[in-house]
């Protein structure tokens, strides 16, 4: 696990995450206060994320 964990292709796989998806969950929790859904279950949690 040290290995792939220092290797360079996990390093540039982590630095291009952090930048693409991270930022979207990052400002929908802290501009909007959105922490976590109310409802249960794939359908429901669509409705309300929407």
């Amino acid at each position: 696990m040290y290995n792939l964990l220092s290797s360079e292709e996990y390093k540039t796989l982590m630095k291009k995450r952090s930048t693409e998806c991270e930022t979207v969950f990052g400002q929908t929790k802290g501009n909007l206060g959105f922490r976590r859904f109310h409802l249960r279950g794939k359908e429901k949690v669509g409705t309300e994320w929407g």
